[in-house]
C-alpha cells in the first residue's frame, strides 16, 4: 500500500528506524552496556511484581509456563536474525554440561 508520494505506507517508520541506530551506534559501547543493563533491571522489577501479584491466584506451574512463553517471545527475533547460526556452538562440552 502506497501513499499519493509513491512511498510506501512503513516508510517513515524504516526512515525513523534508520536514525535511531546511527544515533544508538554513536554512542560509546560501554554507555550502550550500562543502558542495557538498566532496561533489564527495569524489567525484571515488573517482572517479579506482576509474579507477586498474580501469585494469589495462580499455581507456579501456570506463572513458569507464562513467564517462559513471554521470555520466548522476547528472545524470538534474535534468534531468527541470527539463525541458524544462532545454534551453532565452538564449546559443545559446555553445551553438555548445562543439560546436565
Amino acid at each position: 500500500m502506497s501513499d499519493r508520494a509513491g512511498t510506501s505506507r512503513w516508510g517513515g517508520a524504516a526512515i525513523l528506524a534508520r536514525l535511531w541506530r546511527a544515533r544508538w551506534s554513536r554512542i560509546p559501547a560501554n554507555v550502550r552496556g550500562g543502558l542495557w543493563m538498566l532496561l533489564a533491571s527495569g524489567l525484571f522489577t515488573v517482572m517479579v511484581a506482576l509474579i507477586k501479584l498474580v501469585g494469589d491466584a495462580l499455581h507456579v506451574a501456570e506463572i513458569l509456563l507464562f513467564r517462559q512463553i513471554f521470555m520466548m517471545l522476547l528472545a524470538l527475533p534474535a534468534v531468527i536474525g541470527g539463525f541458524p547460526a544462532s545454534f551453532k556452538s565452538a564449546r559443545h562440552d559446555f553445551q553438555i554440561l548445562r543439560v546436565v
